[in-house]
Protein backbone atom coordinates (compact mmCIF):
# COMPACT_ATOMS: atom_id res chain seq x y z
CA UNK A 1 0.00 0.00 0.00
CA UNK A 2 0.93 3.34 -0.75
CA UNK A 3 0.23 7.05 0.30
CA UNK A 4 0.08 8.72 -3.11
CA UNK A 5 4.17 7.95 -4.32
CA UNK A 6 4.58 5.34 -5.97
CA UNK A 7 8.20 3.97 -8.30
CA UNK A 8 8.56 1.97 -11.82
CA UNK A 9 12.03 0.11 -12.26
CA UNK A 10 12.94 -1.32 -15.21
CA UNK A 11 15.66 -2.22 -17.31
CA UNK A 12 16.13 -1.49 -21.65
CA UNK A 13 18.45 -3.44 -23.34
CA UNK A 14 18.19 -1.03 -26.29
CA UNK A 15 15.66 2.13 -26.76
CA UNK A 16 12.20 1.46 -26.65
CA UNK A 17 9.08 3.24 -26.59
CA UNK A 18 7.25 2.99 -23.18
CA UNK A 19 3.95 3.85 -22.02
CA UNK A 20 2.32 3.81 -18.43
CA UNK A 21 -1.32 4.52 -17.45
CA UNK A 22 -3.24 3.83 -14.44
CA UNK A 23 -6.40 2.62 -14.37
CA UNK A 24 -9.52 2.43 -12.04
CA UNK A 25 -11.01 -0.68 -11.50
CA UNK A 26 -13.55 0.16 -13.96
CA UNK A 27 -11.05 0.18 -16.86
CA UNK A 28 -11.27 4.20 -16.65
CA UNK A 29 -8.05 6.00 -17.36
CA UNK A 30 -7.09 8.05 -14.54
CA UNK A 31 -3.70 9.19 -15.18
CA UNK A 32 -0.66 9.03 -17.64
CA UNK A 33 2.32 8.70 -16.12
CA UNK A 34 4.52 8.50 -19.13
CA UNK A 35 4.94 7.78 -22.99
CA UNK A 36 8.10 8.52 -24.90
CA UNK A 37 11.29 6.58 -26.40
CA UNK A 38 13.65 5.74 -24.02
CA UNK A 39 17.29 5.24 -24.23
CA UNK A 40 18.96 1.50 -23.62
CA UNK A 41 20.04 0.96 -19.43
CA UNK A 42 18.51 1.22 -16.18
CA UNK A 43 15.34 3.39 -15.58
CA UNK A 44 13.38 4.63 -11.98
CA UNK A 45 10.33 6.33 -12.70
CA UNK A 46 8.67 7.99 -9.67
CA UNK A 47 5.06 8.80 -9.77
CA UNK A 48 3.74 11.34 -7.31
CA UNK A 49 0.54 12.12 -7.60
CA UNK A 50 -1.36 12.47 -4.16
CA UNK A 51 -4.77 13.44 -6.01
CA UNK A 52 -5.82 9.92 -6.17
CA UNK A 53 -8.50 8.90 -4.25
CA UNK A 54 -8.08 6.16 -1.54
CA UNK A 55 -8.91 2.79 -3.60
CA UNK A 56 -7.26 -0.13 -5.58
CA UNK A 57 -5.84 1.14 -8.96
CA UNK A 58 -4.04 -0.83 -11.93
CA UNK A 59 -0.82 0.93 -13.80
CA UNK A 60 -0.20 -1.14 -17.40
CA UNK A 61 3.22 -0.45 -18.27
CA UNK A 62 4.14 -1.18 -22.26
CA UNK A 63 7.31 -1.61 -23.50
CA UNK A 64 7.31 -2.14 -27.20
CA UNK A 65 4.39 -5.13 -27.56
CA UNK A 66 4.58 -6.36 -24.15
CA UNK A 67 2.14 -5.50 -21.47
CA UNK A 68 2.51 -5.81 -17.88
CA UNK A 69 -0.16 -4.90 -15.27
CA UNK A 70 0.54 -3.77 -11.52
CA UNK A 71 -1.39 -3.47 -8.69
CA UNK A 72 -1.20 -0.90 -6.23
CA UNK A 73 -3.02 0.61 -3.37
CA UNK A 74 -3.30 3.92 -1.93
CA UNK A 75 -4.37 4.62 1.75
CA UNK A 76 -4.18 8.34 2.06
Amino acid sequence: PGSGTFTIEFELDNSRHISALVYDLAGKPIKEIINEKISAGFHRIHFNDLRLRKGVYLVVIAIGEERYTEKIIVVN
